[in-house]
């Protein structure tokens, strides 16, 4: 619900895991900016990703905390 209190969909993912023997080749981040292109053009207004707050920070991805009046979500 934004602050007029419309409701939009969310879409959820994560955590995202790549092989170690193929991490640090971009194959993360490439399913990240995938999935946040499908989400946008799917007309999804958020997404909320379950994982490492440290990674995902990096893609531009912040805490559900300071989106929410009321949460049981601890902050990270």
């Amino acid at each position: 619900m934004d602050k007029d209190n419309n409701e939009h969909g969310v879409i959820t993912f994560g955590p995202i895991s790549v092989l170690p023997s193929f991490q640090k080749q971009g194959i993360g981040s490439a399913l990240i900016a995938h999935t946040k292109k499908i989400a946008q053009t799917m007309g999804y207004k958020a997404i909320i990703i379950f994982g490492n707050p440290a990674y995902y920070h990096q893609f531009g991805f912040e805490n559900a905390a300071n989106f929410l009046s009321f949460t049981s979500i601890k902050r990270n």
